[in-house]
């Protein structure tokens, strides 16, 4: 059988973990290289829900994107993640910042969906990478109907969005927590700019420069990844049990209410 070594050195292959941002905590964060997978567990988030989730299914080895470990950690105590993990005897590799750099990675994923094309690296001024893409819209767009063609590609989620006042051909992305290099993107000429968290001050912003600004959710955007993960160390490992941990199991989900 496959060792979590032979999985580490998979996940360096479609994503290198020395390309992780300097500040992010990405690799094998929990367990031993030498130990045998028989069962492997993929999810976005590792949580004493999705690991509980893994634990049923006999999981040897947690694969996630989000680390289990990113702030520095004083105790490991019963109630957290880190705990039950390390109880259970599970393993974890983390593949974070060096999978949202990484071609085929969770931004080349969400242009897909968003069937984007001739799509390329978000550069700064000076030529340095930033973590995203621009690329073009299938055909052109007004806002509101942008907001709603990202809606729909992304299974319908509720999005957020500042209307740029005119016309969608370009499009600029970053998954997750990314509205900071919307101002990059727009340079590049993008007409609007999808990501998530964003902030008031950052929607006005953006409406104020003429760039439509989509808040499509951290989870929604990201999420998507997992399938990509999964089919790749699949065609790898064979010989490996595969779960998809559902994004339902993190509890987090949207609604909307509308009034009489």
């Amino acid at each position: 059988m496959p060792l979590v070594k032979d999985f580490y050195q998979a996940l360096d292959s479609l994503a290198p973990f020395e390309t992780a941002e300097s500040y992010d905590n990405a690799g094998l964060l929990v367990g031993d290289f030498q130990s045998q997978v028989h069962t492997c567990a993929v999810a976005l988030d590792l949580t004493e829900d999705t690991i509980r989730y893994a634990q049923k299914e006999g999981a040897d080895l947690m694969v996630s994107h989000h680390p289990i470990i990113f702030h520095p950690i004083k105790h490991v105590r019963a109630g957290s993640a880190v705990y039950r993990l390390a109880r259970s005897g599970m393993h974890a590799i983390c593949a974070h910042t060096n999978l949202d750099l990484a071609w085929g990675g969770t931004n080349d994923v969400l242009c897909e969906m968003l069937e984007l094309t001739g799509t390329t690296q978000l550069t700064g001024e000076q030529g340095e990478e930033f973590c995203g893409r621009i690329g073009k819209l299938p055909r052109p767009m007004q806002p509101e109907e942008f907001a709603a063609y990202v809606s729909e590609k992304l299974g319908g989620t509720i999005v957020r969005y500042s209307n740029g006042g005119k016309e969608i051909r370009t499009v600029g992305l970053c998954t997750g927590h990314g509205a900071s290099f919307a101002w990059e993107a727009f340079r590049r000429g993008a007409d609007a700019f999808v990501t998530a968290e964003v902030k008031h001050d950052q929607m006005i912003d953006a409406r104020a420069m003429g760039l439509t600004l989509v808040d499509a959710g951290h989870l929604e955007t990201e999420d998507p990844v997992v399938d990509k993960l999964l089919s790749y160390l699949q065609e790898k490992f064979p010989s490996v049990h595969f779960v998809r941990v559902p994004r339902e199991i993190l509890g987090i989900s949207s609604a909307c209410v509308k009034g009489e």
